[in-house]
């Protein structure tokens, strides 16, 4: 198949990083990256507004550790206030974490698409329901003891003293934990 850009007819491989919509129908999309006007071919009526860079999840870099999110705030025209770094999207929040290649950020949609180990997805859980407590709470409030545990087993994995399976067992142990204190304290069905 003689694999050709849409907007302009050339042979994909003359200025594939140039063109802002990819390449035929019925190839596969693998990596699509978006630049204003920068093919001459490109037609006006379709405006670009980000550097956009998307890429099929097995492409994307596993998420070794989460740092926080910004909360860039409402705006007023109904839609976000600030851009995604990964895909140009217009949202909210920002995720900023680190991948095995090195730092990097997105919004919560693309969070979603990157592989995460472990700690990662634990640590982004326990951020966002301190984040929430917060919020409700005020400053003062924390996570509860159990949740706590595993923040330091995670802060211990980073710092290289535990490996993932252990933080994942001291994370199955401490939720165990819990939900035996909640079954005591409640019931078994609360």
């Amino acid at each position: 198949m003689d694999e050709r850009c849409v907007n302009c007819g050339c042979p994909r491989w003359e200025h594939w990083r140039e063109h802002p919509k990819g390449w035929s129908a019925d190839q596969e999309l693998v990596e699509l990256i978006a630049l204003s006007d920068s093919c001459s071919e490109f037609a006006p009526s379709r405006p670009v507004r980000h550097t956009t860079v998307m890429t099929t999840r097995e492409q994307l870099p596993k998420i070794t550790r989460y740092l926080h999110v910004v909360d860039h705030g409402p705006s007023g025209d109904g839609r976000g206030s600030t851009t995604c770094p990964h895909c140009g999207a217009d949202g909210r929040y920002v995720h900023h974490f680190e991948t095995e290649l090195g730092p990097a950020a997105a919004m919560s949609g693309c969070v979603k698409l990157f592989p995460s180990t472990f700690p990662a997805r634990e640590e982004m859980r326990l951020q966002e329901k301190e984040r929430k407590l917060r919020q409700q709470y005020g400053e003062d409030a924390h996570l509860n003891s159990w949740d706590t545990k595993i923040m330091e087993a995670i802060e211990a994995h980073h710092r290289g003293e535990l490996d993932e399976a252990q933080v994942e067992r001291t994370a199955r142990m401490q939720k165990a934990a819990a939900q035996q204190w909640r079954d005591n304290k409640y019931g078994k069905h609360w």
